[in-house]
């Protein structure tokens, strides 16, 4: 496995966990919840094209963000190891871990508030 293909299933994996809070989320505002954190809601409070737009900087703000944490970890671990990708792949698998156990209690969350909303 190659750099390139290690990012690639990382990012794809980040991203789709985001995309799945992000349909939970708004379906739980659809039901009359109220987005909690300041920054999701300015984005969701905007004008149509407005939140097509918030929504999509966000999204790019998350993808260079995770592209460049794995390109500093990448760099840091070729200083302190040699060319091994197991270890960088664990580097990041441990980041990766964090990541999707924090999202999926976020989406574990809002799913807790659209069936309480729904009356389940």
């Amino acid at each position: 496995m190659n750099k390139k293909r290690i990012i690639l299933v990382y990012f794809t994996l980040v991203f789709m966990t985001y995309v799945l809070d992000l349909i939970t989320t708004v379906i739980g505002l659809g039901v009359g919840a109220v987005e909690n954190n300041p920054i999701a809601y300015s984005i969701f409070t905007m004008s149509p094209m407005s939140n097509i737009i918030g929504i999509f900087l966000f999204i790019l703000f998350w993808a260079v963000s995770m592209l460049c944490l794995v390109e500093i970890v990448y760099y840091v671990y070729k200083k302190l190891f040699e060319e091994n990708l197991k270890v960088y792949t664990t580097f990041l698998l441990t980041g990766l871990l964090i990541v999707l156990y924090n999202s999926t209690l976020a989406i574990v969350n809002n799913l807790n508030v659209i069936w309480s909303m729904k009356g389940g």
